[in-house]
């Protein structure tokens, strides 16, 4: 019967909804109209939209840049040779249906946790390795089944070391740039102060997101729910052969004769410096040269607690050299990984314009008072109505970091007029925003052309993993 459900959602999904560039469009379009609608002149909202308060924002532009980033650098992360062949190697290992649905769930949110682009393209990999390696044992699994598990890192991203919310609320000017009211920034930085001692700007620091004990619940609970609800969903061993579907054998044998390896030799100067060891090595010693001296200097506690995206990517970047080992290498990776990113590259001014939007209009201010209104008398109503509402966006912004620029405006002005923990109502939002994404097929376009499946194939499980895992985080949201 879930079967039957899934293929039918799929089915109407092709017919009904279009890509997210043209869901995009018309969110502006809608927006727009509110906009009017509010009082606003046309006008006006046109040159809001189209100049540096809106599409161009310098401040936001700068964040696209930074999510393209971090998807091209887990990416490339993912296609190095020591990464490939620890995947290789735990393919190897399951030895029944329900040990690689388990084992392919387990690996994709721990590698989610660590980079939301890593966890997706591990997932995809270790999924088709799992496949192919099990075919040629001769062991029986449900590969769609398999495929599903291998996109559960996006399930508990948002809560990890890339969660773009978290991370974009550690410093003050990237608070007053979403919230655009100083005022607003100064009344978070009072609630921040009362929580955190020495934070008075403004800033969020990650003890009161990502590393607070309820996030910290909540992705220990991921790690152990997530893959069991996969593996209670796979057949027994002992199945009859309609219940298990294996890896299409071409893609199999593809997967299986696959080298991540550099088989170009090194026949010219340019080439041996294009392979050479030493060119990354000047980049990598400098990087963590930088990281080595600001850590001596704020220490490694500040530096944690006001971890940003611009600290990860310099990271993964360094990681992803090292691993890679030559200049020539890292090129082809991110060069295979750019494509990936064109969907953020074509949404985000667009998600930045229906922020200038509805600030130019007071739409920002007028659903804040809203949200306030109906929280008002239950400590536990706000954090769930950001909850709800984050995954309500996701299906038209399905985009961790185009969901913030649009909705954290109105997130922050109601954690401030209420009164709630600034933190508390960012990761609502984030947890919203991942628990959502098993149900929004954007981010597994990748996973499925990796994987050789469709969207009907895979949909029908990650719905049922996202209904059963709602209590993993609304839970400790609530309750810690």
């Amino acid at each position: 019967m879930l079967r039957r459900i899934s293929e039918g959602s799929a089915a109407w999904a092709r017919r009904w909804v279009p890509d997210p560039f043209v869901l995009a469009v018309l969110l502006t379009a809608l927006t727009f109209a509110a906009a009017l609608a509010a009082g606003a002149p046309w006008a006006t909202l046109v040159e809001v939209w189209g100049g540096k308060q809106g599409v161009w924002k310098p401040a936001l532009m700068e964040f696209t840049l930074q999510m393209i980033l971090v998807l091209v650098t887990g990416h490339a992360l993912a296609s190095t040779r020591p990464v490939r062949r620890a995947i290789d190697a735990l393919a190897r290992r399951p030895t029944t249906p329900r040990g690689a649905v388990a084992l392919t769930a387990f690996v994709a949110c721990a590698a989610g946790l660590l980079n939301w682009g890593l966890g997706l393209v591990v997932g995809a990999l270790l999924a088709r390795q799992v496949g192919a390696s099990c075919r040629a044992r001769g062991v029986r699994i449900h590969y769609p089944l398999v495929v599903a598990a291998g996109y559960a890192g996006m399930l508990v991203w948002h809560g990890g070391l890339s969660g773009s919310a978290p991370l974009k609320v550690t410093q003050a000017s990237d608070v007053l740039a979403v919230v655009g009211d100083p005022a607003v920034l100064e009344r978070v930085g009072a609630l921040v102060a009362a929580r955190a001692e020495g934070f008075t700007d403004g800033a969020i620091p990650l003890s009161l997101t990502l590393l607070g004990r309820a996030n910290l619940v909540a992705c220990a609970l991921a790690l152990a729910v997530v893959p069991a609800l996969f593996a209670l969903m796979a057949p027994a061993r002992d199945a009859p052969p309609e219940a298990l579907q294996e890896i299409d054998p071409a893609l199999a044998r593809a997967a299986l004769e696959d080298d991540p390896g550099d088989a170009l030799a090194p026949a010219t100067p340019a080439a041996r410096l294009e392979a050479s060891r030493l060119v990354p090595a000047l980049l990598v010693a400098l990087g963590a040269g930088h990281l080595a001296l600001r850590g001596a200097r704020e220490g490694p506690l500040a530096v944690l607690q006001r971890l940003d995206l611009d600290t990860l990517n310099l990271a993964f970047l360094l990681l992803g050299l090292a691993l890679h080992g030559s200049a020539r290498a890292y090129a082809r990776a991110v060069a295979e990984a750019i494509p990936g990113a064109a969907g953020i590259v074509l949404q985000f001014p667009l998600y930045f314009g229906i922020m200038a939007l509805m600030s130019a209009s007071g739409l920002v201010v007028t659903i804040a008072e809203a949200m306030v209104a109906l929280s008002r008398g239950a400590e536990w109503a706000y954090p769930t109505l950001t909850f709800l509402s984050a995954g309500l966006v996701n299906f038209f912004v399905p985009s961790g970091g185009g969901q913030w620029a649009i909705q954290g405006p109105i997130v922050l002005r109601g954690a401030a007029e209420l009164g709630v923990d600034p933190g508390r109502a960012v990761m609502a939002l984030a947890y919203g925003d991942q628990w959502t994404n098993l149900a929004q097929p954007f981010w597994a376009l990748p996973l499925l052309g990796i994987c050789g499946v469709r969207a009907g194939d895979i949909m029908g499980y990650t719905l049922l993993a996202m209904a059963l895992s709602l209590p993993v985080f609304l839970g400790p949201l609530l309750l810690l």
